[in-house]
């Protein structure tokens, strides 16, 4: 996975994190036990709930594209606690 980030950081110097390598990570796409969706196509143009902007965001992006079409992929962002 490739990330590249740049910031302006309000009159501190700019930032730039800059991250190549390969990983082991698990990821998974996780549902409550008396959920009805048990195939990942199944999540057509329902809600993902992803925290935003990190590796597992583009890491559950990159899964779901393997079962549906960008376009029927829609992502809502996570709240602690609320899942």
């Amino acid at each position: 996975m490739k990330r590249a980030v740049e910031a302006e950081c309000g009159g501190l110097r700019a930032r730039k994190i800059v991250a190549l390598g390969a990983s082991m990570s698990k990821f998974a796409i996780v549902v409550t036990g008396d959920s009805n969706f048990y195939e990942p196509e199944m999540l057509k143009d329902k809600a993902v709930a992803v925290t935003p902007n990190n590796g597992s965001h583009f890491t559950t992006l990159k899964m779901l594209e393997g079962f549906l079409t960008p376009e029927h992929i829609k992502t809502t962002r996570a709240v602690r606690g609320h899942l």
